[in-house]
């Protein structure tokens, strides 16, 4: 419950009540925790020296779980970050311009009455918003969009 709610409110996502996406996600990300907070657990937390063995020797087996481990918590950091982005975006951009705001809640007065959300039926009505909408998603790439630009560089560079 407080993994909902926590990330519910840092990222403005829709938790779901049960199998969340984001919510699985920080569990593997915490799981190792418990694993590595045991006394003893590991070779190296009696034998220190062994830091510095490389990991692909086999009792280093924590050094390949460490970085298992890693990528789990930058998956639990990243992904719903990622998922914000849109809304961050959106909200960067119109801090930077106050009259888009301004213009935008004088359309939205005008075609909705009082205390009423719009839906998407109003589209139609609301072309400055629908502008909003689209701009922010042309203003700041939020997903990789096409091919990598530098993929695209080195095989121009290879084919010359």
């Amino acid at each position: 419950m407080a993994g909902e709610t926590i990330i519910g409110w840092t990222y403005g996502l829709e938790i779901q009540p049960k199998n969340d996406y984001y919510v699985e996600t920080a569990l593997k990300g915490v799981r190792p925790l418990f694993e590595a907070a045991i006394p003893g657990a590991f070779l190296v937390d009696v034998a220190p020296f062994l830091k510095k063995v490389p990991g692909r020797m086999p009792f280093a087996g924590f050094k390949r779980k460490a970085r298992q481990w890693r990528k789990l918590a930058l998956e639990m950091v990243n992904i719903p970050y990622e998922a914000a982005k849109p809304i961050a975006s959106c909200i960067l951009g119109l801090l930077e311009n106050p009259m888009v705001i301004k213009k935008a809640q004088e359309e939205l007065d005008r075609v909705l009455n009082p205390n009423q959300l719009p839906t998407f039926a109003d589209e139609d009505s609301l072309p400055y918003i629908t502008a909003i909408t689209e701009e922010t998603l042309r203003w700041r790439d939020v997903a990789p969009i096409g091919t990598n630009s530098d993929l695209n560089l080195r095989s121009f560079r290879d084919s010359v």
